[in-house]
């Protein structure tokens, strides 16, 4: 009697090492345009977070006269009780926040005279991120630990504001050590000083309107990304990134454009490289150049190549020689 024997189906091991083969190709090919598409999200991301805070400036104008102050010098934080003009110790990122929908944040602490009560109130506050001054492709949004400042937490901004054209990216580094030391305090430098000096939009003691601006507010920065190491990107003590966000003007939230025509030296933008660290220039993690907001409110992205002659002018307000968009 004969047996009839099934014909056997499936698969061989070789038909199926080709499949995973090709499967391990498509997969390939496929996930660099899926980064790319997860990154240009990102940038759009970051793009519309710089255009709110460019809004917040232009809505803080309005309101007070001025752009954002850059507040004091050195670690002196931002202080409810203390207005919005030379006689606010904190920053940008401190004034602007009643302009993008966060002013329950700036008023913590408002009124406390208890001493103890409202440091404890502003450490409070100092801890609060906020999405709007978070780059995305950077790192999530939340506060960062800082083992040198006693491990203190930390809310960060990504963004920093054009202070103009020095060498440094910061203040003075002399202020009274309490707001209530305005009155008597021998500053180094007076307004005048201070204006002339710092050729930005936003600085120490900074009120700049828009009629100071006279390069033209379509032609000035206002604010960008900044220049971070991103070995730094949360361990909250990176140069230019170590202080809470609120504090007086400093390289945490100022940059600058200098540029030297006699030896060439620039502070281009610069894209985020790992093992580099300094905190004078903007700059960002996407490839394609950074993000910079202008006085007008509009957002433009500056190639990292762009000439340092162009990329002066228009750090500068009022230098007579105004840089062009079509020039970035």
């Amino acid at each position: 009697m004969l047996i009839q024997r099934r014909p056997v189906t499936g698969f061989t091991l070789v038909e199926l090492l080709v499949v995973i083969a090709i499967i391990g190709v498509l997969v390939a090919l496929l996930l660099p345009a899926v980064q790319a598409a997860r990154e240009a999200a990102r940038r759009t991301h970051c793009t519309n977070n710089l255009k709110q805070l460019a809004l917040g400036f232009m809505g803080h104008e309005a309101a007070h006269g001025h752009f954002p102050t850059g507040g004091w010098s050195l670690a002196r934080m931002g202080d409810p009780d203390y207005g919005f003009g030379e006689r606010q110790p904190g920053g940008w990122p401190f004034n602007v926040l009643p302009f993008i929908e966060q002013g329950l944040i700036r008023d913590m602490g408002a009124g406390v005279t208890d001493t103890a009560q409202k440091d404890a109130l502003i450490a409070e506050r100092n801890a609060k991120p906020i999405a709007t001054f978070v780059c995305p492709s950077r790192r999530s949004v939340g506060a960062l630990r800082n083992p040198v400042h006693r491990n203190r937490i930390y809310a960060k901004t990504c963004y920093a504001a054009n202070i103009g054209d020095t060498l440094v990216a910061a203040g003075t580094f002399h202020a009274p050590k309490r707001p209530d030391q305005f009155d008597g305090f021998k500053w180094r430098l007076d307004a005048a000083e201070l204006f002339e000096k710092y050729r930005g939009i936003s600085f120490e003691r900074s009120t700049i309107e828009v009629r100071h601006v006279t390069d033209g507010l379509s032609n000035t920065y206002m604010l960008g990304g900044k220049y971070l190491n991103p070995d730094d990107y949360t361990r909250g003590r990176g140069l230019g990134d170590d202080w809470p966000m609120y504090t007086g003007t400093q390289d945490d939230q100022s940059r600058s454009v200098y540029f030297d025509r006699e030896t060439g030296e620039s502070y281009r933008p610069m894209q985020d490289r790992p093992a580099f660290s300094e905190a004078v220039r903007f700059g960002g993690p996407h490839a394609a150049g950074t993000n910079m907001a202008l006085c007008d409110g509009s957002v433009t992205m500056v190639d990292y190549a762009i000439s340092s002659e162009v990329h002066w002018r228009m750090g500068v307000r009022d230098d007579g020689q105004p840089g062009s968009p079509g020039d970035l």
